[in-house]
């Protein structure tokens, strides 16, 4: 089982989406809550992954539907994942490249 850490960057980026994606998130947080990193990694339809290309090695993503993903850190452990932001797959892309964590 995996421990889900927000940040409030996450909650605002959230809070901007309809219901139908805000579902999709919270669905989404569940299933990562239920299983392990490795559980998640197999897992058809959730997609964790490096992002090629990325600033940060530590940066992740993870599919929410076919246009839009949850940035999240992954913080070393294999136990948790820091939420940063839900965005737009292309948004998520330039964000991914752009930023790294501090």
């Amino acid at each position: 089982m995996a421990t889900v850490v927000l940040t409030s960057d996450f909650l605002t980026s959230y809070g901007r989406f309809e219901s139908r994606i805000k579902k999709s998130v919270d669905q989404l947080m569940d299933k990562v809550r239920r299983l392990s990193f490795a559980e998640l990694n197999a897992a058809k339809g959730t997609h964790l992954e490096s992002y090629k290309g990325s600033r940060d090695p530590k940066a992740r993503t993870l599919r929410v539907d076919d246009n839009h993903r949850l940035i999240a850190m992954d913080l070393g452990d294999n136990d948790r994942l820091l939420f940063v932001r839900v965005s737009t797959h292309d948004d998520a892309d330039r964000w991914m490249r752009r930023n790294e964590f501090r």
